[in-house]
């Protein structure tokens, strides 16, 4: 009995073990379950204070660029009270440059940093000699042309399979071929504009003589603008605008925005550059239709002895070639509306958009308003024609919207929903776009690195030399050999390639002609 008795104890006990075991399980379970729940508390909470930190950062650098503004106000105020007049014009129409300064100082992002960083380079080297400033900006185009040559498929794979990473989708640029019809119509706009600016002056027998030049129209700004600046000299007004160098600056802003496009993929390129080639088309064809029809007379009574020969030519040949030599001064009774508030206008709107930071936008509206200001006081212009200029390129700029697809653009710097992991996520992912696109110089297989760099090299040494060293009347041939060049390169060469690789190459290099020919002809006419 005792020996059954055991084995049923025995028995009852291996029969209670498994729900034991069971219970254990569960219970272990559920307290896993309970210490997860409280990891995920615990990385919310983090997030949660990460998200909520960062506004405060972000608070924490308005509140102390807000108060640098406010010091360097005063400060001006009180220099202001024991210096010159042009002294006080310098430091305060310095302001927006010292703004582009410290913007650039205070953003996280490098890519928030590029565009007011240009700004205060280009007004750094704009106090060196133009030669070598010009010399900057070319070596600036090669440099990043070269930089961005794309890879070989061989080499993008063997890259991505020696990472051990799947190849990475790339936003697209847009197509090229709209672009390249778009910039075909500008030059043809362009070279009309050039003859016509000729005609009137040619056809304007009144203005031709100073004893004989109609007065000029009463110009309101002007009188303001003179009156601001009075007890100065013109040589001293003009240094302000050389001081500035906003021409200059606003050029530097268009490379950086296709830099910006181009490697940070924020927007893409070709449609960016459709855009502002199309409102550049369109104001200049709207500019050419305005001084035709009504021909306003200059403020310089000796503008046409200054530009062109008088008596005009009789043979029609000579006639015919004094409109093909480019005006690179200027005319004489194309007044309105405002070539150079076209193009200025144009490069900020491409540049505001890039950027989209309302202060950096706000400093760089500022330079290209004191910009106009001055060359209303030179008597280049009426008033009317600058802002009429302004107004026209902002509303076909907005207009043209639709040629853009809806992407995202550049990070505001107000915006602060992101956590820091993810702003450091996203840098890692541009750092990873960025060292792709600048591995194609050194696995390109078509050509040898000399053949490379003289092939990018070449375009932009010619255009430096127009720039600096060759005749007037040779920009204009060299604008259609350019523009000949890039149409040939893409249209025999890259569209009916069948290798991918190669297409790219050749578009990339005829890519690089374009920005050869934006850097010679902005440079010459602005």
């Amino acid at each position: 009995m005792d020996v059954v008795r055991r084995r049923g104890d025995a028995a009852n006990t291996n029969n209670e073990r498994p729900s034991d075991h069971k219970a254990e399980t569960v219970t272990s379970s559920l307290m896993e379950t309970t210490a997860a729940g409280d990891d995920d508390d615990n990385y919310n909470d983090d997030n949660e204070a990460k998200k909520s930190s960062t506004p405060q950062r972000t608070r924490s650098a308005k509140n102390w660029l807000f108060l640098i503004g406010v010091v360097a106000l005063i400060t001006t105020a009180i220099l202001c009270s024991f210096l010159s007049k042009i002294w006080c014009l310098r430091i305060i129409t310095l302001l927006p440059v010292t703004t582009c300064l410290l913007r650039a100082a205070t953003c996280h992002l490098w890519e928030h940093r590029l565009l007011p960083l240009a700004v205060v380079a280009t007004t750094v080297f704009a106090q060196l000699p133009q030669v070598l400033g010009s010399a900057v900006a070319a070596m600036c185009i090669v440099v990043f042309s070269l930089a961005t040559v794309p890879p070989s498929a061989a080499a993008a794979n063997s890259q991505n399979t020696s990472n051990n990473t799947p190849l990475r989708t790339v936003r697209p640029k847009g197509s090229a071929w709209p672009v390249l019809m778009a910039t075909l119509v500008l030059v043809t706009v362009l070279l009309t504009e050039n003859f016509m600016v000729w005609v009137v002056s040619a056809t304007f027998e009144a203005g031709q003589r100073s004893d004989t030049a109609p007065p000029p129209l009463q110009d309101n700004g002007r009188m303001v603008i003179r009156a601001l600046t009075s007890g100065l000299t013109k040589y001293e007004v003009v240094g302000l605008r050389r001081l500035w160098n906003v021409q200059g600056a606003l050029l530097a802003c268009l490379g950086t925005s296709f830099v910006l496009a181009e490697i940070f993929e924020r927007r893409q390129l070709y449609s960016l550059g459709l855009r502002g080639v199309l409102t550049m088309t369109a104001a200049r064809t709207l500019r050419t239709i305005s001084f035709l029809a009504t021909v306003l007379p200059s403020q310089n009574n000796y503008c046409y002895s200054q530009h062109y020969p008088y008596p005009p030519p009789t043979e029609w040949k000579e006639w015919i070639w004094v409109g093909i030599i480019p005006a690179s001064n200027g005319g004489c009774n194309d007044l309105i509306i405002s070539g150079h508030a076209t193009v200025t206008s144009t490069l900020a709107c491409i540049s505001a958009s890039i950027s989209n930071d309302p202060i950096f936008c706000v400093a760089l509206w500022t330079m290209v308003v004191l910009d106009y200001m001055v060359e209303i006081y030179e008597g280049f212009h009426y008033s009317v024609d600058m802002w009429l200029g302004l107004v026209l390129v902002c509303l076909l700029w907005r207009v043209l919207g639709f040629v853009e697809p809806s992407l995202p653009t550049l990070r505001s710097p107000s915006a602060v929903d992101k956590s820091k992991k993810d702003l450091e996520l996203d840098d890692a992912s541009n750092k990873e776009s960025t060292t792709a696109k600048f591995s194609g110089f050194a696995s390109n297989k078509f050509l040898s690195r000399k053949a490379t760099v003289t092939i990018y090299f070449s375009p932009t040494l010619v255009a430096f030399l127009q720039l600096v060293l060759l005749p007037d009347w040779t920009c204009n041939i060299l604008v259609v050999v350019y523009a000949a060049t890039t149409a040939i390169l893409y249209l025999g060469f890259a569209l009916p390639n069948k290798d991918p690789a190669k297409a790219a190459f050749i578009q990339h290099v005829a890519q690089h002609v374009l920005y050869s020919l934006l850097f010679m002809t902005l440079g010459m006419y602005l």
